[in-house]
């Protein structure tokens, strides 16, 4: 326990020092962006356990080891809210191999484009199922130069730039300037806290078989994450990024 929290307190001393110039132009880029009128999206993946679902713990593995049964879902939100476009939700087994689709993300910036207008559209690739590595000199925070799988779409500047957009990648380390974190955060609060109202028990002589409608309640969840709650996530972003413009000021 105390080593998980002192791994967890060198994280958050490290993100806090990240003042290099990867996220402090990464930042500018947004900022000149929105200057010219461009809607800021974040789009990314999660991932709902099957034991987040469930309640049992049993199922949940006690080490890095991927588990077994796996709710995905990519969605995307800025400051007025959710996207309203038809986001994915997926159950497969973690094992199981999916190939990324161009056709999703076109379908999205049409999306974009018809809500919104142009759009600067930030991607983490940082996810649970592929840990991102940059080169310590890599310039992070330029546009990715080939596209970039958020499983199961496949996320192409070219076809950003196409619809009118720009595709941005959040920088390595900076996960703290990504309002999505806390959409994901409220998601599976909810989940946790009222599986039980999305659930049905059925007896069958000395069985008794739980069904819990698992698309009704990533729904449920998904409508927790307010437009007030975007706001204020945003809103710490946005302060996360003014700090760093001030600290790196030439």
């Amino acid at each position: 326990m105390r080593l998980r929290l002192h791994r967890l307190l060198q994280r958050m001393w490290k993100r806090k020092n990240n003042n290099g110039p990867q996220c402090t132009d990464f930042i500018r880029e947004i900022r000149k962006l929105q200057s010219n009128d461009c809607y800021t999206v974040y789009i990314g993946e999660t991932e709902i356990p099957e034991y987040l679902i469930t309640g049992d713990i049993t199922s949940a593995s006690g080490n890095d080891q991927p588990r077994e049964h796996t709710w995905s879902i990519i969605h995307a939100g800025g400051v007025k809210g959710w996207v309203p476009w038809n986001y994915k939700i997926l159950f497969h087994l973690n094992s199981s191999s999916l190939d990324p689709s161009e056709d999703i993300f076109q379908e999205f910036c049409s999306t974009l484009t018809d809500h919104y207008g142009k759009c600067a559209i930030v991607i983490d690739p940082q996810s649970w199922r592929t840990p991102r590595r940059y080169p310590s000199s890599s310039s992070c925070h330029q546009p990715p130069s080939s596209p970039v799988n958020l499983l199961p779409m496949r996320c192409c500047p070219k076809v950003a730039q196409e619809h009118g957009h720009e595709l941005l990648q959040l920088p390595f380390q900076c996960a703290h300037l990504n309002p999505l974190n806390s959409a994901w955060s409220t998601m599976k609060w909810f989940a946790v806290n009222n599986r039980g109202t999305y659930s049905e028990a059925i007896h069958d002589k000395d069985t008794v078989h739980k069904f819990i409608f698992c698309p009704e309640l990533i729904e449920g969840s998904l409508k927790k994450m307010t437009k007030r709650k975007w706001e204020e996530a945003m809103s710490r972003v946005w302060k996360n990024e003014n700090y760093y413009l001030h600290v790196n000021k030439q």
